[in-house]
């Protein structure tokens, strides 16, 4: 845990005082929507897996067919 690194002690106390914030690039490369789109781009690449969207269920979940 982070608290218990050296540098842990100038870390805030409580996480009321803290906020961790994600850089949006991670939001960006977490989303599985990218590899629809990297698929669409590099179709032959040997290192991007076939994929397509598919319109959301009635229950409103999302389908990728990988």
């Amino acid at each position: 845990m982070m608290f218990h690194e050296e540098f842990g002690k100038y870390l805030v106390s409580t996480k009321e005082q803290c906020y961790w914030v994600e850089p949006p690039y991670k939001a960006i490369l977490s989303n599985k929507m990218l590899l629809k789109y990297l698929w669409e781009l590099f179709p032959d690449s040997p290192y991007i897996l076939p994929c397509t969207f598919m319109k959301p269920s009635e229950n409103g979940n999302h389908l990728y067919n990988m």
